[in-house]
């Protein structure tokens, strides 16, 4: 949350309770929440003003918003793998983190199936696109002349 977005959160904050707000107010929640969304703050805010009216700090805005990131992981938390290559165990990890972020923020949706077989499926060969030297033998990948004929259409005939 930058601090604007702070400033904003304590105006909505100072409507709901009536206290003054300065810019060392502003500074000091800041340097609180300054790793948080403005979103999921303000959402905690709301929430709290909802059913309190008790004065807020930042350590319950945090608590909320922890508590809102750990219910979206716990039930959106993708079974997609990440968009890296397993064999890379550290940018695969770092995907892995950067995909449940999105989940905790609650921007990662799941990828629709078509989307998911583009990116990781080969062109299947038609069942009779048979290799013409070795008959039987899939034209896709013939082991008898190790030829890709599906590759090079304009050699059909």
């Amino acid at each position: 949350m930058n601090h604007s977005e702070t400033a904003t959160l304590l105006a909505m904050i100072q409507a709901f309770d009536r206290r003054t707000v300065g810019e060392a107010d502003v500074t000091a929640w800041q340097a609180a929440l300054d790793d948080l969304r403005f979103e999921d703050c303000r959402t905690a805010v709301v929430a709290h003003f909802r059913i309190s009216s008790e004065w807020l700090m930042p350590a319950a805005v945090r608590a909320a918003v922890k508590a809102a990131r750990r219910d979206r992981l716990e039930r959106d938390l993708p079974t997609d793998p990440p968009d890296a290559d397993p064999n890379d165990v550290p940018a695969y990890l770092e995907a892995l983190r950067e995909q449940r972020t999105r989940v905790g923020d609650g921007t990662e949706r799941p990828r629709p199936v078509a989307e998911l077989i583009a990116g990781v499926a080969q062109q299947m060969p038609r069942d009779d696109a048979t290799c013409p030297t070795h008959p039987g033998e899939l034209a896709a990948n013939c082991r008898g002349c190790r030829a890709d004929h599906l590759a090079r259409p304009e050699e059909e005939s």
